[in-house]
């Protein structure tokens, strides 16, 4: 009874789907004459990504040196998030979309290790404003 709506209108959209698919030139698979220029450009991004994750990582190792234990959990949590990281496991080939989501996924890794050194740094001012709070007293 009321699921004849439904079914025309699921019916119209998938219509409208396949001929938006049909009239559409992009290629999604990772092929064409610019196959190697796009590969190449993913994996320098992929690289860059990498680099700025390694100096984040490498911020969060120095401010465990001065903050103490609380910069230890910092670092294994680094680490585990580091581990993920594309860059360890870029191949010399790329998958179907030309390593485009080598791409994505090494953005949100190294936000991922930036938002890991914003919350060190805020409990570390946190705790650091509470001796200097408590010695004042």
């Amino acid at each position: 009874m009321c699921f004849h709506l439904s079914q025309r209108i699921l019916g119209l959209v998938a219509g409208a789907s396949l001929l938006v698919c049909i009239s559409n030139q992009v290629v999604v698979a990772c092929s064409g004459s610019h196959t190697d220029v796009t590969i190449d450009r993913n994996h320098l991004i992929v690289n860059l990504y990498g680099a700025v994750a390694v100096l984040i990582l490498a911020a969060i190792i120095a401010l465990s040196f001065i903050i103490g234990r609380l910069g230890i959990l910092a670092i294994l949590l680094a680490l585990v998030v580091g581990f993920l990281h594309p860059m360890l496991h870029y191949g010399g080939g790329a998958n179907s979309d030309c390593g485009r989501g080598f791409v994505t996924l090494a953005k949100y890794v190294t936000m991922s290790l930036g938002a890991v050194l914003l919350l060190q740094v805020t409990l570390w001012q946190f705790r650091r404003r509470s001796q200097l709070a408590s010695s004042r007293t």
